[in-house]
């Protein structure tokens, strides 16, 4: 596997390793200068330590990685359901402005199906795709009117490119399209 661990797990194995190194330099020390019988009982406690070490670097590795696997899968699916239940209306469009994703608030107010790939010209008139932003920093704030309702459309764009588990929202948005540009209504 090559997962290099990172943040405080990474820094916990790295402080351990070095305690390690520092045990056995210690360990020679003490059994050429101060006595041999100290050596060996140090000895057997230093190899007792570098033995659980390797357990955690080697064997203990796999389940280390699975556990963080298994945490940021749950907590990815946690974060789409929030985003999916949400009570404002979201939408998620690809770069020619046609709808990939969408959230029930979203299909609610325009009667459309998690599965339309419609254009969002052809939901809000008003709303060309020319005037959807072309760069990250930049932002659309439009009122729009939708069955006689008034609507405060807001439009930014998100380079899903550079998020985890974009490819899964583009999958299941059908065609493979990448999606960049994120609609609250």
């Amino acid at each position: 596997m090559g997962v290099k661990i990172k943040g405080r797990t990474g820094t916990l194995l790295f402080t351990f390793t070095m305690v390690g190194i520092l045990l056995i330099a210690f360990n020679i020390l003490i059994f050429f200068v101060y006595s041999a019988h100290a050596g060996v009982a140090l000895s057997l406690f230093t190899i007792g330590y570098c033995l659980i070490l390797i357990f955690f670097h080697i064997y203990a590795k796999p389940i280390r990685i699975h556990e963080m696997i298994s945490f940021a899968t749950e907590y990815g699916q946690i974060q789409r359901t929030i985003l999916r239940e949400m009570d404002t209306p979201y939408a998620l469009l690809d770069k020619d402005g046609r709808t990939i994703w969408m959230n029930i608030a979203f299909e609610r107010i325009t009667h459309l199906k998690k599965s339309d790939r419609r254009m969002i010209s052809a939901i809000f008139p008003a709303v060309k795709e020319s005037l959807l932003p072309e760069d990250p920093g930049e932002d659309l704030s439009k009122e729009v009117e939708f069955e006689e309702h008034a609507y405060l459309l807001k439009a930014h764009r998100i380079p899903l490119s550079d998020m985890v588990g974009a490819e899964t929202m583009a999958d299941q948005g059908g065609a493979g399209q990448q999606s960049d540009c994120g609609l609250s209504v």
